[in-house]
């Protein structure tokens, strides 16, 4: 009977300890006007590298261990202010449901003095004919440092980088030929990372736009490689190496971007803005044609209808900044809006989607 006694009060105690062991947050992430949920949120722990993020519906569900029990919980997303909770507190809620506001900044009163006005579609074209004027006609030969990095959780846990010189081709008003382009052999992935393409952990070129042009080549003077420090099996690599950067140039590589028939597939607002250091200049503002109910619909025909939508056209939303005077573009911003991520790649083994794509040059 003794022996009975032990083993049960034995059992009482380790299902406590493992009871323990985590805590468990389910919930979901809203705006706090449209009651709208926030896709791709992030929710992570204050001063810890763990975190999850919201799926489609914004909703998520966020194990933490129990050691950390006294620490916070950070709720944000782009555009937001973010709000943090204690964990203690957020576990006495009854329905978990986290509702951020928009970050407002007020500026003070702007003049804008009157100017003939001008169209997106104009802007643009002034954009593209002053090309050869206000870029590099002669090629240049760059040398510099370069570094591709893999981040966990906000904790990077891998990164390639090197020494290289690159020869770039100059710019011109006209768009390349295919046979300008380069084409790489099938299997080369021009990444400074020990990855194979085809492993699902790869950060695909293709959705980015990486081609250069024959005449543009880099040479690598020296390249090293960390171990990867994952705590979850993340293993990923980014395609494309150094000359991956080069190809974000839409300046030069005006079929990625700048020409007619991506021209038609943007919705654009023209304004004006102050830039520190120039003045006033255009900000011709873009946001793809595509919505999410269109996509959503084309799932409901089969599931690769709408990341081949996708593919076919610039999923992007962004900014660009215009020089009034010269129309040469001092910046371009660009980034794929959250409704449309888990369209950004359609193949399902990869350890992490394409989460973010953020371009800013």
């Amino acid at each position: 009977m003794r022996l009975t006694f032990f083993v049960f009060i034995s059992l009482l105690i380790c299902n406590s300890i493992t009871a323990q062991t985590k805590i468990t947050l389910q919930g979901k992430v809203l705006d706090s006007v449209s009651q709208q949920p926030l896709s791709f949120s992030y929710v992570t722990l204050s001063g810890v590298t763990l975190g999850t993020v919201t799926n489609g519906d914004g909703e998520f569900v966020f194990n933490i261990p129990a050691e950390h029990a006294d620490k916070k919980v950070i709720f944000s997303y782009l555009g937001y202010v973010r709000k943090v909770y204690p964990i203690s507190e957020l576990k006495q809620m009854n329905s978990l449901v986290v509702s951020l506001n928009e970050d407002v900044t007020l500026i003070g009163e702007v003049v804008i003095k009157p100017r003939k006005k001008i169209s997106a579609k104009q802007l643009l074209k002034q954009v593209m004919k002053n090309i050869e004027q206000n870029y590099a006609q002669e090629p240049t030969l760059l040398e510099g440092y370069y570094r591709e990095t893999v981040a966990e959780n906000g904790a990077f846990i891998s990164y390639a980088d090197a020494v290289a010189q690159i020869h770039y081709a100059p710019y011109q008003e006209k768009s390349y030929k295919y046979s300008d382009y380069r084409v790489d052999a099938l299997r080369s992935i021009s990444s400074l990372s020990n990855s194979n393409m085809y492993n699902g952990r790869s950060l695909h070129r293709g959705h980015f736009h990486s081609q250069t042009t024959n005449q543009d080549q880099a040479k690598v003077i020296d390249s090293r490689s960390s171990k990867n420090l994952t705590k979850t099996d993340m293993y990923a690599n980014i395609q494309a190496g150094p000359m991956g950067i080069f190809s974000k140039d839409y300046l030069k590589y005006k079929a990625a971007f700048f020409d007619d028939k991506k021209f038609k597939k943007f919705d654009f607002e023209l304004g004006e803005v102050l830039m520190k250091g120039v003045g006033y200049v255009y900000v011709l503002s873009f946001r793809t044609h595509l919505t999410k109910e269109e996509l959503e619909e084309l799932e409901q025909k089969g599931r690769l209808r709408p990341f081949y939508k996708v593919a076919r056209n610039k999923v992007l939303q962004g900014k660009i900044y215009v020089d009034r005077d010269n129309f040469a573009v001092l910046k371009f911003e660009s980034s794929v809006p959250p409704e449309f991520k888990k369209y950004f790649c359609s193949y399902t083994t990869m350890n992490y989607k394409h989460f973010d794509y953020n371009l800013n040059i």
